[in-house]
């Protein structure tokens, strides 16, 4: 995919390529071992650095089935099942920056909330829950994707030039 740079200013000093200019920007699918996704999408793609996950739901990918009936036991899966991807693609929970959860019911917010906090220490990513009417797969009850910046990225110091990761 070719993606057309755009100059930003940070602090009064421009960051990025000049103007015109275009980046290749390769989209690459992350090998991992889950199981079969429910439509034309990867599980997770590495772009610019950045890990992105798609919206996983509590499938045990050794059955194929649910991990359980309740949110915490499906939560606990879903955490699970992005931890692998994460692993795939060289990263660790570490490296996630944002996490959005859609939760058929909100409700089961302890339950997923319960489960979140075994897996994530402080400083905990970004994190946003929403509500939803209807999942795509029956029986989930909740599913969530995340954004993950991996640790070979080129890091930005506050006055925004690119310095390599250590």
């Amino acid at each position: 995919m070719k993606v057309e740079c755009l100059r930003v200013v940070v602090r009064g000093e421009c960051v990025g390529s000049p103007a015109g200019s275009i980046w290749e920007m390769p989209r690459s699918r992350v090998p991992e071992e889950l199981y079969e996704p429910i439509g034309p999408y990867s599980h997770a793609v590495i772009a610019g650095g950045q890990l992105f996950i798609s919206g996983t739901a509590g499938v045990d990918p050794e059955t194929g089935a649910l991990a359980g009936p309740d949110a915490y036991a499906q939560a606990r899966q879903v955490l699970r099942n992005v931890q692998s991807i994460l692993e795939a693609a060289g990263g660790t929970l570490d490296d996630i920056v944002h996490v959005q959860v859609h939760l058929l019911d909100m409700a089961h917010f302890p339950e997923m909330n319960r489960a979140y906090a075994q897996f994530f220490s402080k400083p905990y990513p970004a994190r946003t829950v929403f509500g939803t009417s209807a999942l795509p797969k029956p029986g989930a009850l909740l599913t969530m994707n995340a954004v993950a910046v991996l640790s070979s990225a080129p890091l930005l110091e506050p006055r925004g030039r690119a310095v390599p990761a250590t």
